[in-house]
């Protein structure tokens, strides 16, 4: 999940808009939308199966900060990290 469009489309040896209308056709929805659910998913099992702090679990997943993460966490399962963990 620590990865970033640009780096995909390196190690694919494809271009952006390439990948872009690849993943539009068979999955419907975006490179990044897809990116994102994957780091969700690592954070969710990383917040589930330890006991790393926010800002470990960040960088883990690709993060720069714990706020920025927390904020996309939320945003994606309707509660922040804390209290997911915590249920």
């Amino acid at each position: 999940p620590n990865c970033n469009i640009v780096e995909l489309c390196n190690r694919l040896g494809v271009s952006r808009s390439f990948l872009y209308s690849l993943f539009r056709e068979n999955t419907n929805i975006s490179p990044q939308k897809y990116l994102m659910q994957l780091r969700m998913e690592a954070a969710k099992k990383e917040l589930q199966n330890t006991t790393s702090n926010l800002k470990e679990i960040a960088h883990k997943v690709g993060y720069g900060d714990e706020f920025t993460f927390s904020k996309a966490f939320k945003r994606y399962s309707g509660v922040s990290p804390n209290v997911f963990r915590r249920n």
